[in-house]
């Protein structure tokens, strides 16, 4: 045979990329020290599975490492542009302050953290941490969502954790009980696998105002919808999931004669009645606050033109900050993320004595068909 070269072409080597940085993510780890890759010194951005195994993250199905790298591989599966700040700390002293230092390695500009405490039980004060953190972050014009994925032990005793203005922290006990999928390997091993990474997913892929709910747009790819607990969930009763329900909980589940498995709905913490009762609902506020805020900074500290008659707040310069206001909502209802909205500005201030403006922003918000009631029955003729 004579000499000669051979090239073979191959595919996959260019990653998706995400159109803008609502998908942002961070996932923060709570784990044994000894398992613990040597390469997570400090927090890391991990935009491919290879990326990870750098880091010392292999398919271990018998450690928690093994159980990161389960769940960064089910993140990727969901969300291939996925691309996410990896912190993972010792859990003989969990420390939820830690989630600050996460984002902060994004310069603020993660939009979400899933937290996997596998070895934490479920409880009010570890939410209220998160809570603390989370409005902290926002306050410092960070503002970002968190799922918290910790350890039940029984589905039917759960804590009551809904409280009003728990609006940035949710919580999932759901997981993929399939048997013949890879997280049976670390149940095996008695590790708590939970959903981290499939939540890590659909959170990021979600437009800001979709539900993660949505039928048509998020099938998980689970095999079968369970709980952390063990308990599958075509083996709980009517009951068992209303109260589930009750306590605003997240969790997958399947729908009779469709394939798939869904997420149950899109909670926060927060109470039913609040503007801020759902996951979408929290991320739609926060983009519209980032982009307000990004078109108005310019003019902090600025002149401010005062009309000599009146003392009021000059026409042009009451329109000039509408205007600025308006520029980003306008490109968030075009992209059908909000139906509407309103900005408004009193000229009647006194900007002399205050040097302050109070500029009020109504936004409408796009809808979720969480129920459908169809009335169904026999007529003698249509």
């Amino acid at each position: 045979m004579s000499t000669s070269i051979k090239i073979e072409r191959r595919n996959g080597g260019i990653k998706p990329v995400a159109a803008s940085n609502d998908g942002l993510s961070a996932l923060v780890c709570y784990i044994p020290q000894e398992d613990i890759p040597e390469g997570m010194t400090e927090v890391k951005r991990v935009s491919t599975l290879e990326e990870a195994e750098m880091l010392g993250f292999t398919d271990d199905k018998q450690t928690y490492k093994g159980a990161i790298y389960y769940h960064l591989r089910e993140a990727f599966r969901v969300n291939p542009t996925l691309r996410v700040y990896l912190g993972v700390y010792d859990n003989s002293s969990v420390d939820y302050t830690k989630i600050k230092e996460v984002v902060n390695a994004s310069k603020g500009e993660v939009r979400q953290v899933v937290v996997y405490d596998p070895e934490t039980m479920i409880s009010k004060s570890a939410v209220t941490s998160m809570v603390m953190v989370a409005n902290e972050l926002a306050v410092d014009d960070k503002p970002m969502s968190v799922v918290y994925c910790p350890k039940i032990a029984d589905h039917n005793a759960l804590p009551d954790i809904m409280t009003e203005g728990y609006d940035r922290v949710s919580v999932c006990i759901g997981e993929d009980l399939d048997t013949d999928s890879i997280a049976e390997d670390y149940r095996e091993a008695e590790l708590v696998v939970g959903m981290a990474g499939v939540m890590l997913g659909v959170v990021s892929k979600a437009k800001v105002n979709e539900c993660i709910a949505w039928v048509a747009n998020f099938n998980t790819g689970m095999g079968v919808a369970g709980l952390v607990d063990g308990t599958k969930y075509q083996d709980m009763t009517v009951s068992e999931r209303e109260a589930l329900e009750e306590k605003r909980v997240l969790y997958p589940k399947m729908y009779v004669g469709y394939e798939g498995v869904y997420m149950n709905d899109s909670y926060t913490m927060d109470v039913e009645k609040s503007d801020y009762n759902a996951i979408e609902r929290v991320r739609t506020m926060d983009k519209a606050a980032r982009g307000v805020r990004s078109y108005l900074l310019p003019y902090v500290a600025g002149n401010i033109e005062i009309d000599a008659q009146s003392g009021q707040i000059a026409r042009d310069s009451v329109e000039m900050l509408k205007n600025e206001g308006n520029r980003y909502l306008e490109v968030m209802e075009k992209n059908k993320e909000i139906s509407g909205w309103k900005v408004e500005i009193d000229p009647e201030q006194n900007v002399l004595a205050t040097s302050k403006i109070e500029i009020v922003i109504q936004n409408v918000p796009m809808g979720v068909s969480r129920h459908l009631k169809i009335a169904m029955g026999y007529s003698e003729s249509i």
